[in-house]
């Protein structure tokens, strides 16, 4: 995975931000989660490669290990698209553990258009960045246009994260039931 970075960094050059999901709090069954030792190895790899931020470099609950890891590198640490509510956000903020929250309008199980708003206010409050998570699958063709609505309201959300992984996660798909999807 280090190397396909380092080819990626080595292709673009300084001209693009590479960010990096680690994806270390979706469980998958036959893959264990990263330990934080390893964690801690790739983030600073991955920091030494000029790499903007690194995704969930760990699970979630690991508020510690994620504030450690935070706290060695210069990049960015991102996480929380799984988040269940705006509150907890509250320990991540508090302990450094995350300098980007990823609230996601419909995955969280009370956010929503209001709820993305109260998150990034609890992040600027830290003076950190929000850079909403919008899921894809189709199940909500609105979950697009409802975080970009939010986002244009915010000063502390530079970026969205939306899937573009062909054949499957692209706007006709993602946006099905819409008659001219989005497309960024």
């Amino acid at each position: 995975d280090l190397a396909v970075v380092a080819a990626v960094c080595a292709a673009v050059g300084d001209g693009i931000k590479i960010l990096v999901d680690a994806n270390q709090n979706n469980a998958a069954p036959g893959y264990p989660f990263w330990s934080r030792p390893t964690a801690l190895r790739v983030a600073r790899r991955l920091d030494d490669l000029g790499v903007y931020y690194l995704e969930e470099p760990l699970p979630r609950p690991d508020v510690e290990g994620l504030a450690t890891i935070a706290a060695a590198v210069d990049m960015l640490i991102a996480g929380g698209e799984h988040t269940p509510t705006v509150f907890d956000f509250r320990e991540h903020l508090a302990r450094g553990a995350y300098d980007v929250i990823q609230p996601d309008v419909i995955l969280g199980g009370n956010f929503g258009i209001g709820g993305l708003r109260m998150a990034a206010a609890w992040a600027d409050c830290f003076g950190r960045q929000i850079i909403p998570h919008v899921t894809g699958g189709g199940n909500s063709p609105l979950a697009l246009p409802a975080t970009l609505h939010a986002m244009a309201t915010l000063e502390n959300c530079p970026l969205v994260e939306y899937p573009h992984d062909p054949p499957v996660l692209v706007p006709a798909t993602l946006q099905a039931p819409i008659r001219i999807p989005l497309v960024i």
